[in-house]
């Protein structure tokens, strides 16, 4: 079923348009499905690396090794960063339903994003920054928001968001400035909503001004988080925690902790074992 993508009011970058969603055409068997925990809901996001291997001289095969942890997490919710290539999906596991960016598109119109739902999803929109520079001109950054509408009548919104990359002053301003178009695109779409999970690659940190005044608040006043061990190691900056978890309406249930190994810090993204230069964040709520 394709759903019509919403595109930001205001594109400050000619002809590029956002991505269009589509969800499975096929139901899936119940013996394709991970087991599912009643008592919780467990998210899991990661930032997938999702580059051909000229790019990042890893082997395709990763993504199938990913795909193969991920299930063994069994995770209710995944969402993922970077699927820009059709190799990338190979680290979907079977048996979810699948929102993605639009990967049959010309790159520049691929959001590289991706939600995978046990659940079936009522609807889903499509964003896309109004700002980017840099090598995020050659993709189309923005937002996924996937809706869950549960047995009880309660609706769950899930929202999947990657930021502009870079160190300059001017990748901040426009790390700012999408944070704020993605508050006003959770305030529009989810207003009303008790249950939100947001999962994004913001690249910043928790001790970046924009994660106090900005991020720390995105889902309104009630909004939670979590610390995280770091999630993404850097040549320059070493261990960095990039990618975040916020939700509100939620209880969390213990502690976060990566649930698998994507590479060693030690070695960085050259390691040979590397399946990602991310880590997961994985976090379990209860229903």
């Amino acid at each position: 079923m394709a759903l019509s993508p919403f595109h930001a009011p205001k594109i400050y970058i000619p002809r590029i348009q956002g991505p269009k969603l589509t969800l499975p055409a096929r139901d899936f068997a119940p013996t394709e499905c991970p087991a599912r925990k009643p008592a919780s809901i467990t998210a899991l996001t990661l930032n997938v690396l999702g580059l051909p291997s000229y790019v990042t001289s890893l082997p395709d095969h990763r993504f199938d090794r990913l795909a193969q942890n991920i299930a063994e997490v069994q995770p209710d919710i995944i969402f993922m960063q970077e699927v820009f290539f059709r190799a990338a999906t190979r680290s979907f596991p079977r048996g979810y339903h699948q929102v993605t960016g639009n990967l049959e598109a010309f790159f520049l119109r691929r959001s590289g994003l991706a939600i995978l739902t046990l659940e079936a999803p009522s609807r889903a929109h499509a964003f896309t920054f109004g700002l980017r520079s840099g090598k995020d001109l050659f993709i189309s950054k923005g937002a996924l928001l996937v809706v869950i509408n549960k047995k009880d009548g309660e609706k769950l919104h899930l929202w999947c968001a990657h930021n502009q990359c870079g160190e300059s002053l001017k990748d901040q301003d426009i790390r700012k400035s999408q944070l704020l178009e993605l508050k006003g695109w959770i305030e529009e779409h989810s207003a009303g909503v008790k249950k939100v999970i947001l999962a994004l690659d913001a690249n910043i940190t928790p001790s970046d001004i924009l994660y106090g005044d900005v991020l720390r608040y995105i889902l309104g006043p009630e909004t939670k988080t979590h610390q995280t061990l770091a999630t993404h190691h850097d040549r320059k900056y070493g261990a960095l925690h990039l990618d975040h978890i916020l939700w509100r309406g939620l209880e969390i249930e213990g502690d976060a902790a990566i649930p698998f190994h994507t590479y060693e810090e030690r070695l960085g993204e050259k390691d040979p074992k590397c399946i990602t230069d991310h880590k997961p964040v994985e976090l379990k709520f209860s229903r």
